[in-house]
Parts: C-alpha cells; sequence; structure tokens
C-alpha cells in the first residue's frame, strides 16, 4: 500500500451510518478500517483458552430434525414479515 493510501485508510472513518430499505439505521464498517478495528478482538480470541477449544471442537454432523427444520422455516417467514425484535428489547427482557 502507498504511504499516500495509507494515510487517507487511517484518516477514514471507521464506521458510516446507512438506512436500510425500511428506514432504520444501521452502521456499517469500513472496509480500510476493518483490519484495524478487528486485530486487537482477534488476538485476544486466539490468547483466550475458551475460544481456542471452541475452535478446535468437530463440526456438529448429526443431521437436523423435522422439527429443527420446521422452527428454522417458522422463524424465517417470521423475520420475513417484519416481526423481530430489537436487541435492546432482547436485553431488556432477558438480562438481570
Amino acid at each position: 500500500m502507498t504511504q499516500r493510501r495509507r494515510r487517507a485508510a487511517e484518516s477514514e472513518p471507521a464506521f458510516r451510518t446507512i438506512r436500510d430499505s425500511k428506514g432504520r439505521e444501521e452502521f456499517v464498517l469500513v472496509p480500510s478500517a476493518l483490519f484495524a478495528v478487528i486485530r486487537p478482538r482477534l488476538n485476544a480470541i486466539l490468547e483466550d483458552p475458551f475460544y481456542r477449544r471452541l475452535a478446535s471442537a468437530p463440526l456438529d454432523d448429526e443431521e437436523e430434525t423435522a422439527d429443527e427444520t420446521l422452527a428454522a422455516k417458522r422463524a424465517r417467514r417470521a423475520r420475513d414479515r417484519g416481526e423481530v425484535i430489537s436487541h435492546e428489547e432482547v436485553i431488556g427482557r432477558y438480562a438481570k
């Protein structure tokens, strides 16, 4: 990367705000800032014994049951209809 491009990437904000098709505000990570933002978190994860163990765990090789398939389809349809709750609402309901 040239010095000029590097300076531009460093001065670029890490996040931008956009609105989705329903007018909700979303934060989008700017690609040039991605590595700088996630690098410390990746290092912390790689050093944590729990996450190292989790990463080395075997994949789930059990077949999905009919009930699980049906539940996933219902959840996707509910999401498509907009029947969702915000993160704040989830925290309000279940964080104690």
